[in-house]
């Protein structure tokens, strides 16, 4: 039976990140239940739950001290797959440009409810993901949108902005090798 562990964990990642729920040990015992996983795999998502210590590159945080990415959260909700962390990041900044435009749209024809749904999306995504930076610039966007003004729309997105380009640069120089041998 061990020798599922590892497609297992990997169903059990893809459940949680698209979800866009924290994995606990709650819900995995509900999806081993569902699944009829065999009992060690508890056993073996409370010893991934943990997270590891990873140095991140300078410049890991935003001028109010958010993280751009917290590397050790974002490996613990990835169940300490380094290769899966580094493959949803990646498509989370493939995804960018999508997010950005439709964000851009809902300020250019000033609809706020859009906008709020649409900043709503990214945060979300980027949240999921431990890029702290990029969630937190889009729920000052989601916030402006549910408020029904636009008022500090242009500057929230601005700031939003220049929250990705730093993803962006953090993202380049992550050494994912660092990561996966500690």
């Amino acid at each position: 039976m061990r020798h599922c562990i590892p497609s297992c964990l990997r169903l059990y990642k893809l459940w949680t990140l698209h979800a866009q729920l924290i994995p606990t040990p709650h819900d995995f015992l509900r999806l081993q239940k569902a699944l009829n996983f065999p009992d060690h795999m508890a056993e073996v998502h409370g010893s991934l739950s943990i997270g590891r210590r990873h140095p991140p590159p300078k410049g890991e945080t935003m001028q109010d001290d958010t993280p751009i990415i917290d590397i050790p959260e974002a490996l613990n909700r990835a169940m300490g797959d380094v290769d899966f962390l580094k493959e949803m990041l990646e498509e989370l900044h493939r995804s960018i440009p999508d997010f950005t435009a439709r964000i851009q749209g809902a300020l250019q024809s000033e609809n706020a409810e859009t906008l709020g749904s649409d900043a709503h999306q990214f945060k979300g995504a980027a949240a999921n993901l431990g890029a702290k930076s990029i969630a937190h610039a889009a729920l000052q966007l989601e916030q402006i949108g549910k408020s029904g003004s636009l008022e500090g729309a242009q500057e929230a997105f601005d700031r939003l902005e220049q929250t990705i380009e730093a993803f962006v640069r953090y993202l380049k120089q992550i050494d994912w090798t660092t990561i996966a041998s500690i």
